[in-house]
């Protein structure tokens, strides 16, 4: 779902936050996101509110900013109206692009894979996106999740 990245020209103009606002928030989860010292000891930080508050563009500020940095390792962008919300594709993308970046990831997560796919081919496909995921949430140090609605 490569239209679902961040820096994808499917979503230009892409939501951002105006560059003085909701600059606390925002220096907020981005030091979450790399590890500096925060008051958020979950792994996963989950922004939710109202359709139209801002969250995308908040996510989408934090990405952006995190780039520049170099320190943002995948993205994701949900869209139903684009079509950019298959489910099913989240784990590969996030694995593409940790690919892409750390070309080292690639090997390990090939050698994963190959170690659940015969498995879970022969079981249920329930398996392997269980192993998928698993395989994600110990290669993942944090995610932020946003949700409209």
């Amino acid at each position: 779902m490569q239209d679902s990245f961040y820096n994808s020209a499917s979503r230009w103009p892409p939501p951002r936050c105006h560059y003085d606002s909701r600059q606390e928030l925002r220096t907020t989860i981005t030091d979450w996101g790399i590890g500096r010292p925060s008051d958020i000891p979950q792994q996963l930080l989950w922004m939710h509110g109202p359709f139209g508050v801002g969250k995308s563009a908040i996510a989408q500020s934090c990405a952006e900013s995190l780039a520049t940095e170099n320190k943002l390792c995948a993205s994701i962008f949900f869209s139903r109206p684009n079509k950019r919300n298959n489910p099913d594709r989240v784990f590969t993308s996030i694995a593409y692009q940790f690919s892409v970046k750390f070309p080292p990831i690639a090997d390990i997560l090939d050698r994963e894979i190959l170690k659940i796919l015969p498995f879970s081919l022969l079981h249920d496909e329930s398996n392997l996106r269980n192993s998928s995921s698993n395989l994600c949430a110990r290669s993942i140090p944090r995610m932020l999740l946003s949700k409209d609605g």
